[in-house]
């Protein structure tokens, strides 16, 4: 795979900085975006511009709404077709889904010191526009997850997807007696994973060392998280330093 972004969060500061200061996500957020999305993202601008907000904050946020708006337009010019399903409805006794998944993201990256996973941030908040299949409560836990893991661990879940596992270490690490910090890290890292129930070791795994890279396989909301976040597009050159970690 390679990396396709073509907004780097250096390119997004000036977004950023624009959507916080003129508010409702001013003239970056219009017609080629979509009306429903339209609606949503400046409502969120509007909200992001009445908060009390670091510059950096400031800059992630922004930054996370700009590659969003990006992918968005790429997916509806591609053809793909916004979700209809009320999603962006607000009712009487409640703000629409997409209002509360959105802030869910932009709470997210506001409190997220890894910068890089800004992006897949982005991304998420554009495909859950098109996904009628995701409900409100899924698409809640989705932004849960996707901003509790680490930047690694999102690394994982594509390396431990990969149908080629020859590039992995084929056993578990019971019998080591010594590890460098490098490895336990990710680990513990891939436990976590484990505990959570979104990668599969192949047995019962009672601790790090019980992780077997070439024989784990990532499931069900880690699958997910693949699709929505696109972390497929994640720099080859990361997710082989993780492969050459667990080789």
């Amino acid at each position: 795979t390679t990396e396709i972004y073509t907004l780097s969060l250096d390119d997004a500061l000036p977004i950023s900085i624009g959507l916080i200061a003129a508010g409702p996500a001013g003239g970056l957020v219009g017609g080629g975006v979509g009306p429903l999305i339209t609606y949503a993202l400046k409502k969120l601008g509007s909200e992001v511009h009445q908060r009390m907000l670091a510059p950096r904050e400031q800059q992630r946020i922004g930054g996370v709404i700009a590659f969003a708006i990006q992918r968005i337009k790429e997916k509806l010019d591609a053809g793909e077709s916004i979700r209809t399903d009320g999603f962006f409805d607000s009712q009487p006794d409640s703000r629409s889904a997409a209002d509360e998944v959105y802030e869910g993201v932009i709470l997210a990256a506001q409190r997220d010191h890894e910068e890089k996973k800004l992006p897949f941030m982005g991304n998420l908040i554009a495909n859950l526009a098109f996904r009628p299949d995701i409900e409100r409560g899924y698409a809640n836990y989705l932004v849960r997850l996707g901003g509790e893991l680490s930047y690694r661990q999102l690394g994982l879940f594509v390396v431990f997807a990969l149908k080629d596992r020859s590039r992995l270490r084929q056993s578990d690490y019971r019998t080591e007696q010594l590890f460098p910090p490098l490895l336990l890290g990710l680990l513990h890292e891939a436990y976590d994973l484990e505990q959570r129930g979104l990668i599969a070791s192949g047995s019962t795994a009672f601790g790090p060392n019980d992780i077997s890279p070439a024989k784990t396989k990532t499931q069900g909301a880690g699958l997910e998280l693949i699709g929505s976040m696109e972390l497929i597009r994640l720099p080859p050159a990361d997710i082989n330093t993780l492969i050459s970690i667990l080789a």
